[in-house]
């Protein structure tokens, strides 16, 4: 997201090549909300904590999320 924001108006630019918008929406709108759609969804995965629950008298299972990688 911080790369994003240092490279704004290239990243603004080409959008704007790339799909005919006007460069005032990729500047104000577009590349700032994809910003922020990292920088939101990076804080909701380290806001998930794991649980617990016990299948029986000696199972318990562990819950977790773990990152596999780039999507």
């Amino acid at each position: 997201a911080d790369r994003i924001d240092e490279n704004l108006e290239m990243l603004a630019v080409a959008e704007s090549w790339d799909n005919g918008k006007p460069i005032r929406e990729t500047l104000n709108a577009d590349i700032p909300l994809a910003a922020d759609h990292f920088r939101y969804f990076a804080s909701a995965v380290r806001a998930q904590e794991g649980r617990l629950s016990q299948l029986d008298d000696d199972t318990t299972a562990y819950h977790y999320h773990e990152p596999l990688g780039v999507v």
